[in-house]
């Protein structure tokens, strides 16, 4: 019953936040945070990731969307865990433009081009794809492409009738005629734009309504036909639009157009101070690229005033803001230019030699893990790298090799038995790798707060399941500490590569091991065979002996039966010859003489029976 009062509560809040979003943001802005604490509790993925939606809006139209990243990132993990594919594609839109309004385009559109491929898995979200072509749109209008983003945009445009969607269909064609703007189309930008001011009016969209005034200002004044009252008069307009939906963007950009109108009119003192409240707004909220603008704009007004130390000023403050962004970008161009020039090895030449390293194909498990990951720690620039394997006796995972950054050294960890971390072993049985941007509340290793992750201060995973024949045999894990890392897709195809060169180690060691047992095993067969050939030749001599006394035997029982016959014969005769002595007539007549010699006969013969007998 608890529970759903909290559902209910949260869907309140939800409501609260559509309702108060765009006329009270910072109010919105609390209610979000307050939404993310309750859903993490209650676990309530759905909630988590609406808040977040209308969190990115929010902090966008504020001119804070870096500040709304890593909210972004962790609710789209979320969504991920969730099978929540519409509001993933939604979250992706978001992200890929705060990426844009960055400057960051490479990460702009891998995140759009995702978007897009994500809105398609969930039955093609026409809504998200629409938004993603307007982004890559806008990608190719910065790289002055016009005639690339006109096309998508006019692509969105021809399907905005699929989806009842006003305030989509205002920034379509907000950014067409922006672009045919910037191609000298101005009849044709000043009729879209128009009827996306209808739209934005009709519908009581501040924020559009805003930028649909601002650009209808940029017309005018870019038309030869155009005339500054129409741009003033857009531009006031633009100005209580933008200020009633606290649009801070849009009241910085609007401040300093009005202020090129005046200095156009040839009031420069007060386009001077108009651009000062520019510039105010762009300090405070971080608009680094507007500002640098605005002090060269606040540079022009001051000197066709004659105020050339003021001029001097602005110029300077203007160029160390350039030096500022300069600076800030600097360390990823040196690299760029270190690697062209050969002085550092670029990401690819890196994987390509640990690849190539005699370690891997020899299957040294231990050098092979050390060298893994201390590259994989510098090739995604994280803390720690390491590696994990299975053990199926203990049903646990055991640390390797441990390499932490920081110290240069290497380590191992105690083990994890799956009883204790369930969810994140039933997680790494899966191919697909765990992309933990806030592992703290990540449903996978959450679990792993307390004995792992807050102990040691991480804040982000990225696990990679390790297959070898198509089972998981271990893990390469890469760790962010002290702060959130949003994993990129480039961290992501670089951790893949990484983790196939480690599963090459341990197919080379299993290699190894299973040659060494069919080795061990051909020498066991050779000595068994070595044992049977020599118990065959002590067989076959046995056999060989048995048999010469077989035919001993049988020539002794064939002389045996021959006696045998004989003494048969014998005895069968003996009476005959018994009888016939009897019968003599010297045995009739009482002859002693031939009667004992008859005897003496009859003797001889029993003495013959006898020895017979005894053979």
């Amino acid at each position: 019953m608890e529970r759903a009062e909290d559902t209910v509560q949260l869907d309140a809040a939800l409501e609260r936040i559509d309702a108060i979003m765009h006329a009270q943001p910072e109010q919105a802005i609390e209610l979000c945070e307050q939404v993310f604490a309750d859903a993490r509790r209650l676990r309530q993925p759905l909630a988590h990731v609406i808040a977040a939606e209308h969190y990115g809006h929010i902090m966008d139209h504020l001119g804070r969307g870096t500040e709304a990243r890593d909210a972004l990132f962790e609710a789209m993990q979320v969504a991920q865990s969730a099978r929540l594919f519409v509001n993933e594609a939604r979250l992706l839109e978001q992200i890929a433009r705060g990426y844009y309004t960055n400057g960051e385009y490479r990460q702009a559109i891998q995140y759009w081009a995702r978007c897009v491929e994500v809105s398609d898995q969930s039955g093609h979200d026409l809504r998200t794809w629409i938004l993603a072509n307007i982004g890559l749109g806008q990608v190719y209008f910065a790289i002055n492409d016009y005639s690339s983003g006109l096309t998508l945009l006019m692509d969105s445009q021809s399907r905005i009738h699929e989806v009842d969607d006003p305030h989509l269909d205002a920034k379509i064609k907000i950014n067409i005629g922006v672009g045919l703007m910037e191609i000298q189309h101005c009849k044709e930008a000043h009729e879209i734009l128009k009827r996306a001011l209808e739209i934005c009016l009709a519908n009581d969209f501040g924020d559009y309504s805003a930028e649909s005034h601002l650009r209808l200002a940029q017309v005018e004044l870019l038309s030869e036909a155009g005339s500054l009252e129409s741009a003033a008069r857009h531009l006031e307009e633009a100005l209580v639009s933008a200020r009633r939906v606290n649009y801070r963007w849009g009241e910085s950009f609007i401040l300093a157009a009005q202020a090129e109108v005046l200095s156009r009119q040839g009031r420069h003192q007060a386009a001077v101070d108009r651009v000062r409240e520019a510039q105010a707004i762009s300090t405070s909220d971080g608009f680094g690229h507007m500002l640098t603008q605005q002090h060269f704009a606040a540079a022009e007004y001051a000197k066709a005033l004659g105020d050339f130390q003021t001029a001097f000023n602005e110029v300077s403050q203007g160029r160390e803001r350039e030096q500022q962004m300069l600076a800030a970008s600097a360390s990823e161009r040196n690299q760029e230019l270190e690697e062209k020039a050969g002085l550092r090895p670029s990401v690819s030449r890196l994987l390509v030699e640990l690849s190539n390293n005699r370690l891997i194909e020899e299957g040294q498990l231990d050098p092979a893990f050390h060298l893994i990951t201390q590259e994989g720690s510098r090739i995604l620039d994280v803390s720690r790298a390491s590696i994990w394997l299975l053990d199926h006796e203990t049903d646990s995972l055991i640390c390797r090799c441990l390499y932490v950054a920081g110290s240069g050294e290497f380590s191992r960890e105690p083990s994890w038995r799956r009883r204790e971390h369930a969810a994140y072993f039933d997680r790494i049985a899966d191919h697909n790798p765990v992309v933990a941007h806030d592992a703290l509340h990540h449903p996978n290793t959450w679990e792993l707060d307390q004995p792992y992750l807050s102990p040691r201060s991480i804040r982000s995973m990225l696990v990679f399941p390790i297959r070898v024949a198509g089972h998981t045999v271990g893990t390469v894990n890469f760790e962010a500490v002290a702060s959130q890392r949003n994993w990129t897709p480039d961290d992501i195809v670089h951790g893949n590569q990484l983790t196939e060169v480690a599963a090459r180690v341990i197919s080379s060691y299993e290699r190894k091991q299973f040659q060494q047992q069919i080795s061990a095993l051909n020498a066991k067969m050779m000595q068994a065979n070595e044992m049977l050939e020599q118990r065959v030749m002590e067989r076959t001599t046995s056999l060989e002996r048995h048999a010469v006394e077989m035919h001993e035997l049988q020539d002794k029982m064939y002389a045996m039966r021959q006696r045998l016959q004989a003494m048969e014969k014998f005895v069968h005769s003996l009476p005959e010859q018994i009888g016939s002595i009897l019968a003599t007539p010297a045995v009739q007549d009482g002859k002693v003489g031939q009667i004992e010699s008859q005897l003496a006969q009859i003797r001889e013969m029993a003495e013959k029976l006898a020895a017979m007998a005894k053979q």
